[in-house]
């Protein structure tokens, strides 16, 4: 699971592409981002197309693999770290849950 910075590390860096994008639309005439965005728009469609499992399938797979994550989580709240990785997590030294019991 990522720890707080690593998720902020990730905003900040979907923040500062979104801000970047935005500058190249304002930057370049209509036509040329307008015709990237229909190639984006319907590779997207044609990848749909050829995908292997139906919409319905899909959804299940997502669905049990949230479920399954849910379960992890809640196992992960309750594990009890050696005493060492602890002063090293709470030095900064090492990923809490990496390399606890199980």
């Amino acid at each position: 699971m990522p720890t707080g910075l690593a998720k902020e590390r990730r905003l900040r860096e979907r923040l500062e592409f979104v801000r970047f994008y935005a500058r190249w639309v304002k930057s370049v005439p209509n036509e040329v981002w307008s015709r990237q965005q229909a190639l984006l728009i319907d590779s997207f469609l044609e990848s749909a197309k050829n995908f292997a499992l139906s919409p319905e399938a899909y959804l299940r797979l997502v669905s049990r693999r949230e479920e399954r994550l849910r379960e992890l989580e809640a196992k992960l709240k309750h594990l009890r770290l050696p005493e060492e990785l602890r002063r090293r997590g709470e030095r900064g030294g090492a990923q809490a849950g990496s390399g606890g019991q199980r």
